[in-house]
């Protein structure tokens, strides 16, 4: 992936939901939906619910498009941290 897409998907992951956030650090950690919907207590359908819309907002196409862009991030790096203004 070129390095000015990464970095744009990198910029609006910052600005996903808690759960987007929290599906999107279980995908690049590798675990498959069926998984991801134990964790988070939720229904598989709603994991690829949550996928679809990751998907859009970030401007990728599959999972593999944002593992690509985004598993080598640390989590923290579009956590809730790094999404307040500097300064506060």
């Amino acid at each position: 992936m070129a390095q000015s897409k990464r970095e744009s998907v990198i910029q609006r992951a910052r600005e996903l939901t808690d759960r987007q956030r929290q599906v999107v650090t279980l995908v690049c950690d590798g675990y498959p939906n069926k998984i991801i919907a134990r964790k988070l207590r939720v229904g598989e359908g709603t994991v690829k619910t949550h996928l679809h819309a990751i998907y859009s907002r970030l401007g990728v196409e599959n999972r593999a498009s944002l593992i690509d862009a985004l598993s080598d991030e640390p989590a923290q790096t579009f956590s809730d941290k790094a999404k307040n203004k500097k300064g506060t």
